[in-house]
């Protein structure tokens, strides 16, 4: 499961700024994409938290093996994108206004 993350300037944005957060991971042959605007929670460390209803889309592949290697691609447009790979053990966390996620119209991949 792989958490990526761009913050700072976003230029499709009215401010021009943003947090935007992505993840993806895969379950055998069904490749799962989640993405959605991200906040920072500072406490005793700093947690992020999906801000609100994320956005889903799933592509379900012919073996495992291609869906292995639509994970790896998807996360290197991300990361051509400007988005940022989060360290392993860190991960967005839901909040009860965000445990929604609305489906997107699948496209073929």
């Amino acid at each position: 499961m792989a958490y990526l993350l761009l913050a700072g300037n976003i230029p499709q944005n009215k401010s021009g700024v943003g947090c935007r957060g992505y993840q993806v991971f895969r379950r055998r042959r069904v490749v799962r994409v989640v993405w959605g605007p991200v906040e920072f929670v500072r406490c005793q460390t700093v947690r992020l938290v999906w801000e609100r209803t994320t956005m889903h889309q799933e592509y379900r592949c012919g073996s495992e093996w291609d869906a292995a290697d639509l994970v790896r691609k998807i996360i290197e447009e991300r990361l051509a994108d400007g988005y940022e790979r989060l360290g392993p053990g860190n991960r967005i966390d839901r909040t009860s206004r965000s445990k929604r996620s609305t489906r997107r119209r699948p496209n073929q991949r």
